[in-house]
């Protein structure tokens, strides 16, 4: 689910994305908001919160900045093939 969607136009926001939200999440849920620098998740953060989220977190910086302070990235393992 993303806050914003890309059209022919380009980024445009997603119209359903606190209907998205409120079809997965109560208000009261703690919700930690991150994307790939933070600027998208921090617009999205603010609309979580004007429309009455109470638990929402902006993970500031993105993933680029987990990745520049060296944080811990549990990395999915493949699946050993059935050959």
């Amino acid at each position: 689910m993303e806050s914003l969607v890309i059209s022919t136009l380009g980024r445009a926001k997603n119209q359903d994305f606190l209907e998205q939200v409120s079809s997965l999440l109560d208000q009261a849920d703690d919700i930690l908001v991150g994307c790939q620098s933070g600027a998208r998740s921090l617009k999205a953060t603010t609309e979580l919160v004007a429309a009455g989220y109470k638990k929402v977190r902006n993970m500031g910086g993105g993933y680029l900045a987990w990745v520049d302070h060296s944080f811990p990235i549990n990395e999915e393992e493949e699946e050993p093939s059935a050959n």
